[in-house]
């Protein structure tokens, strides 16, 4: 088994093309197609069974949730019968679609970040920087990741204050 080094992103340009997806879907789908696609990423079999959709008692919002065959957990959250959000949590140990995997590939299609961040280790200090932070925005909407979190998420600004609007008001 070997490992190849990758190297660390650096901040440039904005991305050439938006919007931004995850497998075919992008912000703004429409729900019913989103959910068939998202719905049949993973092939059933006997100890798994395909991601499930559900509304959290918010009337306007509503999740699909998936693990795949491959390790990724994968959330959508889908608001107003549309596409808000897209958050991908990969894991290290997963073969193939590690989080470096997918920030190559991010990279290629959608050009360096526009925005790279390196920041303070907040849990241990003693340890010094934490991973990276990157960002590609465009049109309102963005990718954001974190090395240290091994996840990513595909979002809106406008739509995420919408989403954050109906958590806190449920919360009461």
């Amino acid at each position: 088994l070997t490992t190849r080094s990758v190297p660390r992103l650096e901040s440039g340009a904005l991305p050439p093309s938006a919007p931004y997806e995850f497998r075919g879907i992008r912000i703004g789908d429409p729900m019913k197609e989103a959910k068939q696609k998202f719905l049949s990423w993973r092939i059933p079999s006997l100890p798994f069974k395909p991601g499930l959709c559900g509304s959290d008692g918010i009337y306007r919002m509503e999740t699909c949730t998936d693990v795949l065959e491959t390790g990724q957990y994968v959330n959508m959250t889908i608001l107003d019968h549309k596409v808000a959000q897209i958050y991908v949590s990969t894991d290290s140990r997963t073969a193939g679609n590690t989080y470096d995997g997918y920030m190559l590939t991010l990279a290629q299609r959608y050009g360096k970040p526009d925005r790279v961040d390196i920041g303070q280790n907040r849990s241990d200090p003693a340890k010094g920087l934490s991973g990276e932070r990157l960002r590609w925005s465009k049109g309102g909407q963005y990718i954001k990741a974190s090395r240290d979190e091994h996840e990513f998420t595909i979002g809106s600004e406008s739509l995420d204050v919408e989403i954050d609007k109906l958590e806190k008001a449920q919360q009461f």
